[in-house]
């Protein structure tokens, strides 16, 4: 509660020019959140059955209460052996459920996975929209979207087919209509890497798509029916 200012002498109460105060997002107990952090957590070396694996660690996925809808795609299509691309993550946000833009995310993955190796750090897209949550006005929020994408190179001696890319992420959804928490969360994140053929240079020597050869003493000039 503001203190009150005792008035003046001669009963004039003196005014005090006080700026807004910043907005933050709050808990459901109306306390502030703390401020997110940003490192990525990457766990080199730890494969199944050392309780690291990241479908061991969604003790609390956000996707089984229904907040959150994965969707994961690769760009491009196909690698080549020895070329690299990106995992595309769409993380759909169902209901009042905002996340704050960059959100307070940290992931869990292997480096290297087969012949495929994770190279930078998975980053999150700029939000399309912001500053539409009621309870979060002026904050940049993804209410609707938001989008991660995951570097990778396939290695040159890489089998042709697919080949998993697996990593989770643990993060914080808010209430964009009521303010507070609603939860954080823990969710695997399972892709498929297609690896397909080197394409190989067509040979400069070889005759052009579509041209016949000519028979064996058949002169340019000859009529093909005597031939």
């Amino acid at each position: 509660m503001p203190s009150q200012t005792k008035p003046a002498a001669g009963g004039v109460t003196p005014t005090t020019k006080v700026d807004a105060p910043e907005r933050v997002p709050l808990d459901k107990d109306g306390k502030p959140l703390p401020k997110p952090k940003f490192q990525p957590v990457v766990l080199p070396n730890r494969g199944p059955g050392r309780g690291d694996h990241p479908a061991e660690n969604a003790k609390s996925p956000g996707a089984a209460a229904g907040h959150v809808r994965f969707t994961v795609a690769c760009e491009p299509a196909t690698v080549a052996p020895g070329g690299q691309g990106t995992l595309v993550v769409y993380m759909a946000l169902a209901g009042n459920a905002v996340m704050l833009d960059p959100p307070p995310a940290e992931f869990l993955f292997e480096r290297a996975q087969g012949g495929l190796m994770v190279v930078g750090e998975p980053r999150f897209r700029p939000a399309q929209t912001s500053g539409l949550a009621p309870a979060l006005k002026g904050l940049p929020v993804y209410d609707d979207l938001a989008v991660l994408e995951v570097p990778f190179t396939v290695d040159a001696g890489a089998a042709v087919g697919s080949h998993p890319l697996d990593l989770a992420i643990r993060y914080e959804l808010l209430d964009g209509q009521k303010g507070g928490e609603i939860g954080r969360f823990t969710d695997p994140i399972a892709g498929t890497v297609t690896v397909s053929p080197a394409t190989v240079a067509p040979n400069a020597s070889a005759p052009a798509v579509g041209a016949a050869a000519k028979p064996h003493g058949l002169d340019a000039g000859g009529d093909a029916g005597d031939a």
